[in-house]
């Protein structure tokens, strides 16, 4: 035993001199292997426990944490989380979702929010949240059909439900009052001015499309015209020199906007009496629109 201590203090163990291939603790003194020998970020032997293993195919093992550089790479065990360069609500976290079949995967800057993926037994869903781990709802879907649903994408639905009357020679703003279709008349897109103007919420290719019909039991000689305005400037056109019993007129458009852009639709009537609007909830007149892109 005396060679052998001589020989680890001279940084020299040769395999013939270890019998079966093993280093007893005994064998070898209390400061044998320094931190100053392997280098500063040695791992010494009060700070190895039985709970890390070495395979003899080089495979690591560990019940407890894995950490690289603090904040680089990490192996919660005790969370069951994978995390890389998270610091602060930062970086890419992939932990268990809490739910059944479920695994999150969370992107993050710290101040724009989280961004995360959700397998939701077959289907692929998105949430969004706040920074720090606020609460997320789900914003997309995709089916094992492939089916890809988007519940709070701009969109609206509605129709008159109030009675508005057209006078000779004069432009009013429709009112589309009538919202139960489809749930609250959409999402996304709000209704201010009277129920005549409506906002769109983010920047995107609009899809607009209004249908107008007029309570005259009979034929009326005036000319009408219905138009499509985006932010008070023209951007569609439709014109009729003579209307029929309950006749209808259409209109629709593609339309660059940005947010807080408003579309609104309005009729005029060149002379001739009083013009009145179907305002029931048959659905006679509607008015329609959805981001495209």
């Amino acid at each position: 035993m005396g060679h052998i201590g001589k020989t680890v203090s001279q940084n020299v163990v040769s395999g013939s001199e270890i019998t079966d291939g093993t280093v007893d603790t005994a064998d070898l003194a209390d400061d044998a292997v320094t931190q100053a020998k392997i280098g500063a970020d040695a791992v010494g032997t009060t700070e190895l426990a039985n709970d890390v293993a070495i395979s003899t195919s080089g495979n690591i093992s560990t019940t407890g944490d894995l950490t690289v550089d603090s904040t680089l790479f990490k192996v919660d065990a005790t969370n069951d989380k994978i995390i890389f360069n998270h610091d602060t609500n930062k970086g890419v976290l992939i932990q268990d979702a809490g739910l059944t079949d479920a695994t999150e995967i969370s992107f993050s800057n710290g101040t724009n929010g989280i961004r995360s993926g959700l397998i939701t037994g077959s289907n692929l869903s998105f949430y969004t949240g706040t920074a720090g781990g606020g609460s997320a709802t789900k914003k997309m879907e995709i089916s094992t059909e492939g089916y890809i649903t988007k519940p709070l994408q701009p969109m609206l639905s509605r129709f008159t439900n109030t009675t508005q009357s057209v006078a000779s020679a004069t432009y009013r703003a429709i009112v589309f009052d009538g919202t139960t279709y489809v749930s609250s008349g959409g999402s996304g897109i709000s209704a201010s001015n009277g129920d005549t103007r409506f906002t769109v919420p983010v920047d995107g290719t609009y899809y607009v499309s209004a249908r107008i019909r007029f309570q005259n039991a009979s034929d009326v000689n005036t000319a009408t015209e219905l138009k499509m305005n985006m932010n008070d400037a023209y951007r569609g056109y439709n014109y009729r020199q003579h209307n029929r019993p309950y006749e209808s007129m259409w209109i629709d458009a593609l339309m660059d906007m940005s947010a807080s852009d408003y579309f609104e639709i309005w009729l005029y009537q060149a002379s001739g009496s009083n013009q009145t609007i179907t305002h029931t909830a048959s659905g006679a007149c509607q008015l329609h629109a959805w981001l495209v892109r």
